[in-house]
């Protein structure tokens, strides 16, 4: 399986839902890099990925150009591992896309809309035969069908809490990211 992948995380969908898991109760897994309200990340996420191009944040920051500039160095120093062989393990870093949003409160639409430009930029250029999209947001229902359409598969993550129920059974492939950012012998993982 050596088709090539993209990764598109929903940073702002993940760190909403992770927040709110936290304030249940959740317990953070040692390994997990959490800064409130700006990042997330989980080092090895991934299980086996054999031809991976990218991996792409997207979130916003209330702030200047400087803001912007902080927020996408702290980012671009996240690095993930994965396996490409038998033999060989695969890292990098995260690809940053920070756009400026006016108030904390306020959800902006600069995340979905650019994801989803990416998206289908790779899909229609033919460079990619995998997506793997990190978010529970429904509003990513009608690209995800829109990439399936042209033959690429579609791989979904997503944290139980806030997940659109649709996207378990539209892509071709879902995941609960939970057991990845939380210890399982917590008192919420029994129910």
């Amino acid at each position: 399986m050596n088709e090539p992948m993209i990764v598109l995380i929903d940073g702002e969908n993940l760190i909403l839902r992770f927040q709110e898991m936290l304030a249940e109760g959740r317990k953070i897994k040692p390994d997990v890099i959490y800064v409130k309200d700006r990042y997330l990340w989980c080092p090895n996420i991934f299980g086996a990925i054999y031809n991976l191009l990218r991996v792409s944040y997207y979130t916003t920051v209330v702030g200047d150009a400087d803001a912007i500039e902080q927020l996408s160095n702290e980012i671009a120093k996240l690095r993930y591992t994965c396996k490409a062989d038998v033999n060989l393990k695969l890292k990098g870093s995260l690809n940053p896309h920070i756009y400026k949003k006016e108030h904390h409160r306020h959800k902006n639409k600069s995340v979905d809309i650019n994801i989803t430009i990416d998206a289908l930029r790779h899909t229609y250029n033919k460079s990619v035969r995998r997506v793997y999209l990190m978010s529970g947001g429904g509003d990513y229902i009608p690209l995800i069908q829109e990439i399936m359409r042209h033959g690429v598969s579609v791989k979904v993550g997503a944290f139980s809490s806030g997940c659109n129920n649709e996207l378990k059974y539209i892509a071709d492939d879902f995941r609960y990211l939970d057991d990845k950012y939380f210890e399982l012998n917590d008192k919420a993982s029994s129910s």
